[in-house]
C-alpha cells in the first residue's frame, strides 16, 4: 500500500513538471511573438494579405531608411508589444494615391522636392493628366530603389531612357505642343557622343533641365533660361569657369537643321509643332545657308581631290622621265 502511494506521488510530480514546462513554453512564445513581429518591421502585419507589396518595400530604399507601410498608409504601429489585431486597420488608413495625389503623398517626407515639383512644368493637373508624377520616374510606389542602384530607372546611364518614354511619344507630346525631336537632336550633340562612349559625367537631360524643378525656358527661374544658362553650364562637374549670366548660347539647343524648308511662311499659326519649333522668319535663311555650305563643302572637296590627282600624275610622269 505504501509503495502504491509513493508511485502515485511520483506520477503526479512528473505531471506537474510537464504542465510547468508547457506553461513556460507558452509564456515564452507569447513574449517573443510580438518582438519577432516588431523586429521584422511594422510591415509584417500586412504581409499575410499584401505579400508582393511587402516584399517590394523590403528591398526598397525606403525600408533601409526605416520607412514602413504605416508611415505612408496610416494604421497603428505596434509599439506596445501587443499582438496583431483588427485595430491595426484604424480610421486613418489611406489607400493607394491617385496620380494627382501622389506628389502631395510623397511630400509628407520629401518636402523640399515636393515644392520643386509643384513649381515645375511636370506637375500633374486636371489639364495635364499625362504629366509625370513621382512613380513614373522613380518606379512603382513600393519598389523605389536608390538612384545609385543600377536597377533604378533614375540611375545615371538610364536617365535618357527615362525621359524619352514621354518625350519621344508623338501622340502625348502633340497635346502639349512639345517637339518630339529632342532625342534625335541630343544624339547629334557632343554631350551624347561623350556619354555614349563612357564619359558618364557628360551632360544628360537632368543636368541642364534639372530634376524636380523642370521649367520652361521662358521662365526666368528656369535653369535653361538665357539669363541662367551660364550658371547651368558652369556648375561643378561641367564647364568650370563659366560664370552665371555669361552669354554662353543664344541659339536653339535641340535643333534639327534638316527640318528647315524653303517655303515662304508669314502665318506661323498654320505650322505644325516641329515646324513652329524651327521657325526663324518668313524667309527661311537657315535652309539656304545649309544648301550653301553643302555646295561649298562639296566644291572644296572636289577641287582638293583634283589637285591631289594632278600632283600624283605629275609625280608619275617625272619618275618615268628620269
Amino acid at each position: 500500500m505504501k509503495f502504491e502511494l509513493e508511485r502515485l506521488k511520483r506520477g503526479r510530480s512528473r505531471e506537474v513538471v510537464r504542465v510547468m514546462i508547457v506553461l513556460q513554453l507558452m509564456l515564452a512564445l507569447t513574449i517573443m511573438l510580438p518582438i519577432g513581429v516588431m523586429a521584422g518591421g511594422d510591415s509584417s502585419e500586412c504581409y499575410s494579405c499584401h505579400r508582393e507589396a511587402v516584399t517590394e518595400i523590403r528591398e526598397s530604399v525606403h525600408y533601409v531608411n526605416g520607412v514602413d507601410c504605416m508611415d505612408c498608409h496610416g494604421g497603428v504601429h505596434l509599439t506596445n508589444g501587443s499582438l496583431i489585431t483588427k485595430d491595426v486597420m484604424s480610421g486613418n488608413f489611406v489607400g493607394a494615391p491617385t496620380r494627382t495625389e501622389a506628389p502631395e503623398f510623397c511630400s509628407k517626407c520629401h518636402e523640399e522636392v515636393g515644392d520643386d515639383y509643384e513649381s515645375s512644368v511636370h506637375r500633374v493637373t486636371p489639364e495635364k493628366p499625362d504629366a509625370p508624377e513621382c512613380r513614373d520616374c522613380h518606379g512603382g510606389g513600393h519598389g523605389v530603389i536608390a538612384v545609385s542602384d543600377p536597377a533604378s530607372p533614375t540611375y545615371r546611364p538610364k536617365q535618357l531612357e527615362m525621359c524619352v518614354r514621354c518625350h519621344a511619344n508623338h501622340e502625348m507630346m502633340e497635346k502639349y505642343g512639345v517637339d518630339t525631336e529632342v532625342l534625335e537632336t541630343y544624339e547629334d550633340s557632343y554631350h551624347w557622343k561623350a556619354f555614349k562612349f563612357g564619359q558618364l559625367k557628360a551632360a544628360t537631360c537632368l543636368d541642364c533641365h534639372g530634376t524636380h524643378a523642370v521649367k520652361s525656358e521662358d521662365d526666368p527661374t528656369s535653369s535653361i533660361s538665357k539669363s541662367n544658362l551660364g550658371g547651368t553650364c558652369g556648375k561643378e562637374g561641367c564647364h568650370k569657369g563659366v560664370k552665371p549670366g555669361a552669354r554662353v548660347w543664344m541659339g536653339m539647343t535641340h535643333y534639327n537643321q534638316h527640318a528647315q524648308k524653303p517655303d515662304l511662311v508669314f502665318d506661323k499659326s498654320k505650322l505644325d509643332i516641329k515646324e513652329r519649333a524651327y521657325y526663324l522668319g518668313p524667309i527661311n535663311l537657315a535652309f539656304y545657308i545649309e544648301i550653301f555650305f553643302i555646295i561649298l563643302t562639296c566644291t572644296v572637296a572636289i577641287v582638293l581631290i583634283i589637285f591631289v590627282l594632278l600632283d600624283l600624275l605629275t609625280r608619275i610622269k617625272l619618275k618615268r622621265h628620269f
